[in-house]
C-alpha cells in the first residue's frame, strides 16, 4: 500500500518540482530547433507529471508558490497561493500592494520590512505572519523568500506561502495545556518525572525542580543525585523500591523524608508506575509531591486530639455523633470506657435506649424528639445502665 508523504517532504518536493518545471518549459519554448524535435513527447509527459506531483503537494501541504519579477514589478501566484488565499486567477491579479493590504497590521510592517531587504540587500527571509483570505478569513501563513541576483543585484524573488494555521492552533492548545498543567502542578505541590532504564536519563518537570529549590541550569537529575537528597532511612527504602520497579515491574506509593538542594526539609509522596516492553520494564513514571503541610497539620491534629482523650478522661467526658439519615452512631474512647464496653463494639441507635435505665427511657426519648424539632441544645440527666451492670447517673448534652 502506498504510504502518504509527509507535509515536510511535500514541502521539498514542491521546490524540487517547481525547478524542474521551470527547466521543462524552458526546454519545451526551444521545440523548434531540430535538437529538441526528438525530445518533444518524451519531455511533454515529464511536464504533465510533474504538475501533478506539484498539485498534490501543494494541496496536501497546503503550500502556493509566488514568484516576482523586480524589473518588470511582476508578480506570479501557483495555483496553491490562490487556493490559500481562496480565489481564482479570473477574480484576482495578484500584486504586491494587494498582498500586502491582506496582511494583519503587524505582519504587514514584518512584511514589508522583508520586502525591502530583499530588494535592497538581496536578503532573504523566512516568517511566520498573519493575513486575511480574499474572503476575509484569517489564517495564520508561513511566507519564505529567496533573491536571484544578477551581477549583484536581486532581480527576482522566488517562495513560498503555506497555511500553518491548525499547527499555529495546536500549538496555541498545548501552549494552553502546558500553562494549566503547570498551574495545576503548583497549587497541588506535584511536580512530575520519567526515568527511561535503558538510557538512564531522568526527567523532571518544571514544578519538581521548584519543589527541590533547583532548576535545570542549576542540577542534572539523575537517579543516583535524586535518592541522595532523601534522609539515611528514607534513602534505603527509595533506593529498594526503585531497584524493585527497575528489576521486577513493581510500582510503589510512598511517603518519605528528603531534603532540597538547599538543605530544606521536606515531607514527600513519591509515586512510580512502570512500563512494560514483552515483560521487561523499560520506563518508570511518577510524580513527587510536597505533602509537609499535609504532615503538620496531621501531628497537630494527633496532639489535640491525644490532649482532648486526656482531658476528657480527667473529667469523665465522653462524646458520641448521630447520623440521623444513615442511622450511625459514633462513640469517643471515654464514652466506651464510660460505658463499660470495649472500642470493638459497635453502638446500635435501635438499642440505644437499653443503655439507660427502664424508668428514664421515655423522658430521654421525649427531650431527643424535642431537640430535634426545635433544633435547639438541651440537657438529660439519666441512669446510665454499663456492661458491668453499676447504674451511674450521667449528663447528656445534646445538640443538632
Amino acid at each position: 500500500m502506498k504510504q502518504p508523504r509527509s507535509r515536510h517532504s511535500l514541502a521539498k518536493l514542491w521546490a524540487s518540482t517547481c525547478h524542474k518545471i521551470r527547466l521543462l518549459w524552458q526546454k519545451q519554448t526551444l521545440v523548434f530547433h531540430p535538437h529538441y524535435l526528438a525530445e518533444r513527447p518524451a519531455a511533454t509527459d515529464e511536464f504533465s507529471h510533474l504538475e501533478s506531483l506539484l498539485y498534490e503537494a501543494e494541496q496536501t501541504a497546503k503550500i502556493g508558490g509566488c514568484e516576482y519579477d523586480i524589473a518588470k514589478d511582476q508578480l506570479f501566484w501557483t495555483a496553491g497561493a490562490y487556493r490559500i488565499y481562496e480565489t481564482t486567477p479570473p477574480e484576482c491579479k495578484p500584486t504586491m500592494d494587494r498582498a500586502f493590504e491582506l496582511y494583519l497590521p503587524g505582519s504587514k510592517r514584518l512584511a514589508q520590512e522583508a520586502f525591502a531587504n530583499a530588494i535592497e540587500k538581496g536578503e532573504g527571509c523566512d516568517l511566520e505572519l498573519e493575513t486575511l483570505t480574499s474572503k476575509g478569513r484569517k489564517i495564520d501563513l508561513r511566507t519564505t523568500c529567496h533573491v536571484t541576483s544578477r551581477d549583484g543585484h536581486p532581480v527576482k524573488l522566488t517562495g513560498t506561502f503555506q497555511d500553518i494555521t491548525e499547527r499555529k492552533k495546536a500549538e496555541e492548545t498545548l501552549r494552553q495545556s502546558k500553562q494549566l498543567l503547570e498551574a495545576s502542578q503548583a497549587i497541588a505541590k506535584v511536580g512530575g518525572w520519567e526515568l527511561d532504564i535503558d538510557t538512564g536519563h531522568l526527567f523532571w518537570t518544571a514544578e519538581t525542580y521548584r519543589l527541590l529549590d533547583t532548576s535545570p541550569e542549576e542540577f542534572n537529575p539523575t537517579v543516583d543525585a535524586g535518592v541522595d537528597l532523601f534522609l539515611p532511612e528514607s534513602r534505603r527504602e527509595i533506593s529498594e523500591a526503585l531497584e524493585r520497579a527497575m528489576t521486577r515491574g513493581e510500582g510503589y506509593d510512598l511517603e518519605l523524608e528528603t531534603l532540597t538542594t538547599k538543605g530544606r526539609k521536606l515531607q514527600v509522596r513519591t509515586t512510580c508506575v512502570v512500563t512494560l516492553d514483552q515483560g521487561h520494564p523499560v520506563k518508570l513514571t511518577g510524580i513527587f509531591q510536597d505533602i509537609t503541610d499535609r504532615k503538620e497539620k496531621e501531628m497537630i491534629l494527633r496532639e489535640k486530639e491525644r490532649f482532648l482523650s486526656s482531658s476528657a478522661r480527667v473529667g469523665k467526658i465522653g462524646g458520641w455523633t448521630l447520623d440521623v439519615e444513615k442511622k450511625f452512631v459514633s462513640w469517643t474512647a471515654e464514652t466506651f470506657r464510660i460505658h463499660g464496653w470495649p472500642q470493638t463494639h459497635q453502638p446500635d441507635i435501635t438499642r440505644a435506649l437499653e443503655y439507660y435505665h427502664p424508668d428514664d427511657r421515655a423522658l430521654i426519648s421525649r427531650t431527643v424528639r424535642d431537640i430535634m424539632k426545635k433544633g435547639v441544645a438541651g440537657d438529660i440527666d439519666a441512669r446510665l445502665i454499663p456492661m458491668n451492670g453499676k447504674t451511674r447517673w450521667v449528663r447528656e448534652r445534646v445538640s443538632v
